[in-house]
Protein backbone atom coordinates (compact mmCIF):
# COMPACT_ATOMS: atom_id res chain seq x y z
CA UNK A 1 0.00 0.00 0.00
CA UNK A 2 1.80 3.17 -1.01
CA UNK A 3 0.27 5.11 1.55
CA UNK A 4 2.11 3.44 4.08
CA UNK A 5 5.27 3.15 2.40
CA UNK A 6 8.39 3.52 4.56
CA UNK A 7 6.13 3.33 7.58
CA UNK A 8 6.05 -0.24 8.10
CA UNK A 9 6.82 -3.73 6.97
CA UNK A 10 3.87 -5.33 4.81
CA UNK A 11 3.16 -8.62 4.39
CA UNK A 12 0.33 -9.45 1.57
CA UNK A 13 -1.95 -12.17 0.42
CA UNK A 14 -4.52 -11.99 -2.15
CA UNK A 15 -5.87 -15.93 -0.87
CA UNK A 16 -8.31 -15.25 1.76
CA UNK A 17 -7.39 -19.08 2.88
CA UNK A 18 -4.01 -18.38 3.25
CA UNK A 19 -4.45 -15.24 5.51
CA UNK A 20 -5.35 -17.24 8.90
CA UNK A 21 -2.14 -19.71 8.47
CA UNK A 22 0.16 -15.92 7.93
CA UNK A 23 -1.61 -13.78 10.92
CA UNK A 24 -0.44 -16.77 13.03
CA UNK A 25 3.28 -16.59 12.08
CA UNK A 26 3.52 -13.10 12.11
CA UNK A 27 0.75 -11.37 14.33
CA UNK A 28 0.74 -7.95 12.82
CA UNK A 29 -0.28 -5.34 14.24
CA UNK A 30 -2.67 -3.85 11.97
CA UNK A 31 -4.39 -5.22 9.42
CA UNK A 32 -5.90 -3.85 6.21
CA UNK A 33 -8.25 -6.37 4.23
CA UNK A 34 -11.26 -6.35 1.49
CA UNK A 35 -14.34 -7.67 2.51
CA UNK A 36 -14.37 -9.97 -0.97
CA UNK A 37 -11.10 -12.17 -1.37
CA UNK A 38 -11.01 -15.51 -3.38
CA UNK A 39 -12.56 -18.46 -1.59
CA UNK A 40 -13.40 -16.77 1.40
CA UNK A 41 -15.79 -13.48 2.45
CA UNK A 42 -13.07 -10.86 4.61
CA UNK A 43 -15.97 -10.28 7.18
CA UNK A 44 -15.82 -13.79 8.18
CA UNK A 45 -11.92 -13.36 8.22
CA UNK A 46 -12.78 -10.60 11.08
CA UNK A 47 -14.23 -13.17 13.39
CA UNK A 48 -11.80 -15.85 12.85
CA UNK A 49 -8.75 -13.06 13.33
CA UNK A 50 -10.62 -12.03 16.38
CA UNK A 51 -10.63 -15.43 17.93
CA UNK A 52 -6.49 -15.99 17.18
CA UNK A 53 -6.32 -12.68 18.97
CA UNK A 54 -9.15 -10.63 20.34
CA UNK A 55 -6.95 -7.68 20.07
CA UNK A 56 -6.39 -7.45 16.61
CA UNK A 57 -6.97 -4.20 15.30
CA UNK A 58 -8.56 -4.82 11.49
CA UNK A 59 -9.78 -2.17 9.18
CA UNK A 60 -11.84 -3.07 6.41
CA UNK A 61 -11.26 -1.36 2.63
CA UNK A 62 -13.73 -2.07 0.33
CA UNK A 63 -15.86 -1.17 -3.24
CA UNK A 64 -18.53 -3.09 -1.46
CA UNK A 65 -19.40 -0.80 0.87
CA UNK A 66 -23.13 -1.07 1.53
CA UNK A 67 -24.64 -0.58 5.02
CA UNK A 68 -25.06 -4.18 5.62
CA UNK A 69 -20.79 -4.74 4.90
CA UNK A 70 -19.69 -2.16 7.14
CA UNK A 71 -22.64 -3.47 10.17
CA UNK A 72 -21.44 -7.11 9.34
CA UNK A 73 -17.79 -6.05 9.67
CA UNK A 74 -18.22 -3.78 12.87
CA UNK A 75 -20.07 -6.63 14.51
CA UNK A 76 -17.55 -8.78 13.70
CA UNK A 77 -14.76 -6.94 15.44
CA UNK A 78 -13.36 -5.02 12.79
CA UNK A 79 -11.88 -1.61 13.82
CA UNK A 80 -12.72 0.34 10.65
CA UNK A 81 -14.28 0.45 7.18
CA UNK A 82 -12.63 2.48 3.58
CA UNK A 83 -14.50 2.88 1.15
CA UNK A 84 -12.60 2.31 -2.41
CA UNK A 85 -11.26 4.29 -4.00
CA UNK A 86 -10.45 5.64 -0.77
CA UNK A 87 -8.07 8.88 0.14
CA UNK A 88 -4.82 8.33 1.32
CA UNK A 89 -5.57 10.97 4.23
CA UNK A 90 -8.26 8.24 5.41
CA UNK A 91 -5.98 5.10 5.28
CA UNK A 92 -3.28 7.31 7.33
CA UNK A 93 -5.68 7.68 9.96
CA UNK A 94 -6.91 4.02 10.50
CA UNK A 95 -2.83 3.14 10.45
CA UNK A 96 -2.35 6.06 13.28
CA UNK A 97 -5.32 4.87 15.14
CA UNK A 98 -4.01 1.62 15.88
CA UNK A 99 -2.65 1.61 19.40
CA UNK A 100 0.13 -1.00 18.74
CA UNK A 101 1.82 1.50 16.20
CA UNK A 102 4.40 3.72 16.88
CA UNK A 103 6.57 5.37 15.20
CA UNK A 104 10.04 4.54 14.49
CA UNK A 105 11.14 7.61 17.20
CA UNK A 106 8.56 6.07 19.32
CA UNK A 107 9.89 2.38 19.41
CA UNK A 108 13.14 2.37 17.34
CA UNK A 109 11.58 0.02 14.68
CA UNK A 110 8.65 -0.01 11.67
CA UNK A 111 5.36 -1.68 12.77
CA UNK A 112 4.53 -4.12 10.65
CA UNK A 113 0.80 -4.00 8.70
Amino acid sequence: MKTLNGLCNFIETHDGAHLIELYKEHMPDIVFLDVHLPHVNGIDLVQKIKKIDPDAFIVMLTSDSTQENLKRSMINGAAGFISKPFIPRTVLANFKRCPFVHSENEEGEEASA
